[in-house]
């Protein structure tokens, strides 16, 4: 069988949006009044879409939906979930991780929680292609949506008695929309639609787009809407999906020949450790910071984020040294290793 080839806009993507994870959480934790800023916003707003919506496009693939292939892919999110946890315990020095255990069933956000949040789709995935016949054809889209959503209203059913916050139930109904935005963006790459949209009609929409999500993220604070208030997170979605048409329409649509494009690529290939990583430590180096003179503010925050991201890659790759401790932090093989299981 002929190698395809990797497109490299994806690994952009993807690596842009670790820059960003990264970025906000130092933000997060060495400014005050953080959750006010403009800045913070913009990076909150398409930082975990982006990775959703990318997850969605690369769910439409031709390997065979069977249970084998399920599983393989459950434990390569929840194998780094389970391993972070078991980290973070060491780390933080609980005294009772079962206790912290049971927190983690309402509060998943104590792990990496959108690896279990995507685990969740794949399964919701799977039953979709399992129901969907032929999921080229408009019957088996149709098809497909109404059993992946089936699954979802069933997975956040308990919510109606022991509220959003139990199993993650919150982020699987909000983000199940980023993830199925993706994978109807790879099912209407080949149709009628996408030849019918030229550059020039694909133009007009991202400046439409690129005005609407300013206006919005200028005037209504997203990371303070309600949970429970549907227009806010009707709002909410509609600016994150503005947001993240705008980034992928402009790596899409730039030449990627550079070199600042091929380490975001390099970026891109490591978005699970930078985001496992950099959340164990960096909490023990940035402190909250309040200046009154602002430009020691944005001082502050780029030596944080420069020595945070680059001693983040640095652990990764002494980690991935070793492929026994690869496997056992990330739940991945080396180059070599997969090449000898294949």
């Amino acid at each position: 069988m002929a190698e395809t080839t990797r497109d490299i806009r994806f690994d952009v993507l993807k690596g842009f949006a670790a820059i960003l994870v990264v970025l906000g959480h130092v933000i997060q934790f060495s400014v005050k009044g953080y959750e006010n800023s403009i800045i913070f916003n913009i990076i909150w707003s398409v930082q975990m879409p982006l990775f959703m919506i990318i997850a969605g496009y690369f769910s439409l693939t031709k390997k065979e939906n069977n249970l084998k292939n399920l599983l393989k892919s459950l434990f390569s999110y929840l194998w780094p979930f389970i391993t972070f946890f078991i980290l973070r315990c060491i780390i933080s020095k609980y005294s009772n991780p079962l206790d912290y255990a049971y927190e983690l069933i309402w509060h998943i956000d104590g792990s990496l929680w959108f690896l279990f949040v995507l685990a969740i789709f794949k399964i919701a995935h799977f039953f979709g292609r399992l129901f969907s016949k032929d999921k080229n054809n408009f019957k088996g889209f149709i098809t497909y949506s109404f059993a992946f959503f089936i699954f979802i209203v069933l997975y956040i059913s308990p919510s109606v008695k022991l509220g959003f916050n139990f199993i993650g139930i919150k982020y699987v109904m909000y983000y199940s929309f980023f993830f199925y935005f993706g994978y109807i963006w790879h099912l209407l790459q080949n149709t009628k639609i996408a030849h019918y949209m030229n550059s020039k009609k694909l133009d007009i929409i991202a400046g439409i787009f690129s005005i609407a999500y300013f206006v919005i993220i200028i005037n209504f604070n997203l990371y303070l809407a309600s949970d429970t208030n549907i227009p806010q997170v009707l709002l909410r979605l509609l600016c994150s999906i503005l947001g993240c048409y705008m980034i992928i329409y402009f790596v899409f649509n730039c030449k990627l020949t550079s070199k600042f494009a091929n380490f975001l690529s390099y970026i891109g290939s490591l978005t699970l450790e930078i985001y496992y990583i950099h959340l164990l430590w960096m909490k023990f180096f940035c402190q909250t910071k309040d200046y009154t003179v602002y430009i020691f503010r944005y001082l502050y925050v780029a030596l944080c984020f420069a020595f945070v991201f680059f001693v983040t890659v640095g652990i990764i790759l002494l980690i991935r040294k070793s492929g026994t401790l690869n496997f056992i932090v990330f739940g991945k093989y080396n180059k070599k290793e997969e090449l000898e299981k294949q």
